[in-house]
């Protein structure tokens, strides 16, 4: 499907996962997907727990990764901005705290990578998490952080991220990504999913699986500014739906009704799901408030994602997810409001 750097990207045994594959049909999903070589876009810049500088109460010294003891693939992907500049501050930054991830995306688009096989370790990206049935994510998905200032209270022109944005809403001023390392990002994720069956709906956001109780609300990377649609589109990275025309004429759902959709969706914090999903699939309000064009985008994501055939997962269309949403359709008898699209 592509050319590998095996050692960067998996086992043997991951890929050979692949080989009832054709040629031909290899080929063609490659083209489809514009997979473009990454290797040369890696650096090796593997972590070390002895440079670790963070110490617990009794004085032993932290770690910023540790291996895994199982053998299951990962079963996500989780992205982060890194709230700075540049790449050594990044590592000082995962030295300094305990923290880590399995690749860092600098702004000229390099892959430095912190692991020869990421599979097997468990990086410190994701804190006290959920997503779908799972929780502490650590342990089941991969960390990719992304240099990026995040934002800012006030607009600061920054050299590389340009002039910061504001979007409705929301007071902060956004900083966009570089071309180079959204290209980068969108293709690694794409990658990643291709080799470990990863399905487009567990490509997710820190904000999107934060479980921590902050009013705040200070866990909001990836942030706004990541265009989830086009890496979608052009890399088949992650999953944002296709767009239908949704009448808020014919659906009667209470404000809970919609809360209980994003949870069969895969949000687990109630408090902040709807800025979570506005932040990731309904970026021009991101208030948090549950207004009319939220309700239609969440609508859009259910329906969508209903009928959506992943090219990663080991099952194109998602049961578990189709089944939940049919015993809400059932249970509230929307049988004809949604009858339209499914």
């Amino acid at each position: 499907m592509h050319s590998v750097n095996i050692p960067f990207c998996g086992s043997l045994a991951v890929l050979m996962s692949f080989a009832a594959l054709t040629i031909e049909s290899v080929a063609m999903q490659a083209e489809a997907l514009k997979f473009k070589p990454l290797e040369s876009k890696i650096v090796p810049a593997l972590l070390d727990n002895a440079k670790c500088t963070k110490f617990t109460c009794s004085g032993t010294q932290e770690c910023v990764f540790r291996e895994k003891t199982g053998l299951d693939n990962p079963k996500g992907i989780v992205l982060h901005y890194t709230a700075s500049t540049n790449v050594p501050g990044t590592i000082r930054t995962y030295y300094e705290r305990g923290v880590s991830a399995h690749v860092t995306v600098a702004p000229t688009g390099e892959i430095h990578s912190h692991f020869q096989n990421p599979e097997k370790y468990i990086a410190f990206h994701a804190g006290l998490s959920a997503w779908r049935d799972l929780e502490r994510l650590n342990q089941y998905f991969l960390g990719i952080e992304v240099v990026n200032p995040g934002y800012r209270e006030s607009c600061q022109e920054l050299p590389l991220f340009g002039t910061p944005m504001q979007i409705t809403g929301d007071n902060n001023w956004w900083y966009n990504f570089t071309e180079d390392q959204f290209i980068s990002t969108a293709q690694l994720t794409a990658r990643w999913q291709q080799l470990f069956a990863i399905p487009g709906r567990n490509v997710v956001t820190h904000s999107d699986i934060c479980m921590v109780a902050d009013v705040n609300f200070r866990k909001v990377d990836i942030g706004p500014r990541y265009d989830y649609k086009r890496a979608f589109e052009e890399f088949n990275a992650g999953y944002y739906p296709t767009a239908h025309e949704i009448n808020l004429d014919k659906f009667h759902l209470t404000d809970d009704q919609y809360l209980e959709l994003l949870h069969i969706y895969g949000y687990r914090n109630k408090d902040h799901s709807v800025k979570s999903f506005q932040m990731h699939f309904s970026p021009t309000n991101i208030s948090g408030e549950l207004n009319d064009r939220t309700k239609q985008d969440i609508l859009n994501l259910c329906i969508d994602y209903y009928n959506y055939h992943d090219l990663y997962a080991t099952e194109k269309l998602d049961p578990e997810y189709r089944s939940k949403l049919e015993e809400f359709i059932k249970r509230y008898q929307y049988e004809a409001a949604f009858s339209e699209f499914i």
